[in-house]
């Protein structure tokens, strides 16, 4: 067992979840408002898993949209209070910072880098600049991925 889970959240309707596993990084994607999406977390994560996690969470941007930016701030408000609750340690991660960490410019680019849906790669991107913040780095060759396993999906 890991000293406690780490996981990274894309927030969204699509919500992009990136969690470490043994064996890597495991994504999947969770639909709906953010009170489905938490409930839905805590069946696949459990209660126990995500009481002592560390949760990175993608800082709200700038957007061009004032609505994109309440819906966001309100879901990403929502899920941070809640996890909190839980006992997770909540932690906002700047996608810039992740993306830059990666050596990328844009959402595209670490979609290709990474591969899986864009709010996968986004969560996984949010999740390695988590670890690397935390000293706990997965050495990433960029050209080849290589050192880094991601598995995909709900079993």
């Amino acid at each position: 067992r890991l000293k406690s889970s780490r996981i990274a959240l894309d927030v969204a309707t699509r919500m992009g979840v990136a969690v470490k596993t043994k064996e890597g990084i495991h994504t999947f994607v969770l639909n709906g408002d953010p009170i489905r999406q938490l409930d839905d977390l805590i069946d696949i994560l459990g209660e126990d898993e995500l009481k002592d996690a560390t949760v990175f969470i993608e800082q709200l941007n700038y957007f061009r949209n004032a609505s994109t930016v309440r819906s966001l701030a309100g879901r990403i408000g929502y899920l941070e209070h809640s996890l909190r609750k839980l006992g997770a340690n909540v932690e906002m991660v700047s996608a810039t910072a992740a993306r830059k960490y990666l050596g990328v410019k844009t959402k595209d680019d670490v979609r290709i880098l990474l591969g899986g849906s864009s709010d996968e790669a986004d969560a996984t991107a949010i999740l390695l600049l988590g670890l690397r913040n935390l000293g706990e780095e997965i050495p990433l060759d960029t050209e080849t991925q290589r050192g880094l396993t991601i598995s995909r999906g709900l079993s």
